[in-house]
């Protein structure tokens, strides 16, 4: 299952690149991409977990961590700028007033903020790692005894 785990860190290394290269703000659609590509590779790592005898679920569970967390520690260590979340706060709520558009990006650029949201990314990529792992298992059958007798 080696492989299945280095896949979830490959698409989890990819978006912390993107980040990196990008910002936090435009390399959104390339990490909502990459989460679907890594929810596919879930189910399949689900698959092959149950086909060699192994818990589905407990596979899951790793392939999520390992994701979330490569792909959420961009954000605690490298903060959107105060500009660029600003400007979309605008963009995408014109009718706040700029004091409250000022008090949201402060909110939202402090420490505690961003380890908060990555201690919740984890959460969620244990808890779906576990869930699309599981719903993967349910389309194979495992291996059969091959001493049982038909």
């Amino acid at each position: 299952m080696k492989q299945w785990y280095g896949l979830a860190a490959t698409a989890g290394c990819i978006v912390l690149i993107t980040h990196f290269a990008l910002g936090s703000i435009t390399a959104s659609l390339i990490n909502e991409i990459l989460d679907l590509v890594m929810i596919g590779l879930v189910i399949a790592g689900g698959i092959r977990a149950k086909r060699a005898s192994m818990r589905p679920v407990g596979v899951g569970l790793v392939m999520g961590l390992i994701y979330a967390f490569l792909s959420g520690s961009g954000n605690v260590v490298n903060a959107p700028s105060s500009v660029q979340l600003s400007q979309a706060l605008h963009k995408e709520l014109p009718s706040l007033s700029q004091v409250e558009i000022h008090h949201m990006v402060a909110i939202s650029t402090s420490l505690g903020a961003r380890i908060a949201t990555f201690v919740v990314g984890l959460l969620v990529g244990l808890v779906m790692g576990m869930v699309f792992a599981w719903i993967g298992s349910l389309f194979t059958r495992p291996p059969q005894d091959r001493r049982q007798v038909v």
